[in-house]
């Protein structure tokens, strides 16, 4: 634990000051949605998949929020997690994962990708949900299908 934490500081520098990232979220970008529910993915075997529950948007908000990791290694994205995700949840849940899927697959499906600088310089917002619940879940679907999901290394040792 204590060699994790070491690399995690190493790697702080780009994770609190990311290089520019442009005002636009490229279609080639690499987003990661962090998943909290169980509900939200299914292991059996070596068979891994992300469910569309995932990419469902806050009632309260319409938009579902991702972080964007491009060029960021795992130890990195994990660190943003633990800083910014998991670390400032109110209640104190934990990630179990995360679904990866490249932009492209996002906006094809007529949402759209709005970057925030809050909680941290990297997180957006996948927003413009249609109002109408089966064409969002539909949308969900096809995201998560196109999705690839990491498990948080703790939680899979743990499994």
């Amino acid at each position: 634990m204590k060699y994790l934490k070491k690399l995690l500081s190493i790697f702080s520098s780009s994770i609190e000051n990311p290089e520019e990232l442009s005002h636009i979220v490229a279609a080639d970008e690499q987003i990661s949605r962090f998943i909290f529910s169980s509900d939200h993915f299914k292991v059996k075997g070596d068979s891994k998949r992300v469910l569309y529950p995932a990419f469902l948007p806050s009632e309260k908000t319409g938009t579902a929020s991702v972080y964007r990791t491009v060029a960021l290694n795992e130890l990195e994205i994990w660190g943003i997690d633990k800083k910014y995700i998991s670390g400032m949840r109110r209640d104190e849940k934990v990630s179990k994962g995360r679904a990866d899927v490249i932009a492209k697959v996002i906006l094809e499906n007529g949402l759209s990708l709005i970057p925030l600088s809050e909680p941290h310089p990297r997180h957006a917002d996948i927003s413009n949900y249609p109002g109408e619940k089966g064409q969002i879940r539909l949308i969900a679907m096809k995201i998560a299908e196109a999705s690839t999901l990491v498990l948080k290394p703790t939680y899979e040792s743990n499994r």
